[in-house]
Order: structure tokens, then C-alpha cells, then sequence
């Protein structure tokens, strides 16, 4: 009986999680396959680190577009401050964890080899 309790207890926290793991799924996926380079790399971990902040801000708003089995259950105010600050602490930890793909400089050629292809020709 004590384990049942203490379930029903976590479930915000379960459901917070079952969330934030099905959009490390969502990143996981796009880092997987052959045609995979680090321009791709990086546009992928670049843009769900910048998605953490706007979690973040979304759930501090008590908006749950990304987070919709939090929405099915019923949590406490105290319970949105934690998944708060655990998504600026995964910010963060990302951050630091993927800064060399992050601060990885690409040159604009690479991204787009013709958009200065009448300077190049000049020179």
C-alpha cells in the first residue's frame, strides 16, 4: 500500500517526466541516421537547448502545449516552480555538456555555397 501512495503522490512528477523524456526522444532521433553532419548536429542540439528555455517559460505561464500528460493531472504550484528550475538546470548542464558543437563556427559559404557566388568571381 505505502508504494501505491507514493505513486499516486509523484504522478505531476511522473507525467513531467513521461513529457520531458518524449522530447529527448524527439532530439535523439533527429541525432540518428547516414545523412547526419554537424551542420545537422548542430542545428539540432542548438535549437532544443533553446527549446528548454521556452519550456520553461511556457510551463512558469501554465501553458502546456509540450507537456500534455501534465495537463491530465493535478499539481501544485510549488510542483511547476521544480520543473522550473529542473529545465534551467538542463539549460544550463546542456550548455556545458554540448558547448563544442554549440560554439562550433560554421561559415556562411558552407550553408549557402551561392549566395556570394558573384564576389567570389570578382575577386
Amino acid at each position: 500500500m505505502e508504494l501505491r501512495d507514493h505513486l499516486i503522490s509523484s504522478k505531476s512528477n511522473i507525467a513531467y517526466l513521461v513529457d520531458l523524456y518524449k522530447l529527448f526522444n524527439g532530439v535523439c532521433l533527429q541525432l540518428q541516421g547516414d545523412d547526419l553532419n554537424f551542420i545537422k548536429t548542430k542545428c539540432s542540439v542548438a535549437s532544443f537547448v533553446s527549446k528548454l528555455l521556452l519550456y520553461k517559460r511556457n510551463i512558469g505561464r501554465r501553458e502546456f502545449n509540450n507537456f500534455l500528460y501534465l495537463t491530465a493531472v493535478s499539481f501544485k504550484h510549488d510542483d511547476l516552480l521544480a520543473y522550473c528550475q529542473h529545465l534551467e538546470n538542463l539549460h544550463s548542464d546542456f550548455k556545458e555538456r554540448f558547448q563544442d558543437i554549440l560554439n562550433m563556427d560554421i561559415p556562411d559559404w558552407v550553408l549557402d555555397p551561392f549566395s556570394n557566388a558573384n564576389t567570389a568571381g570578382s575577386s
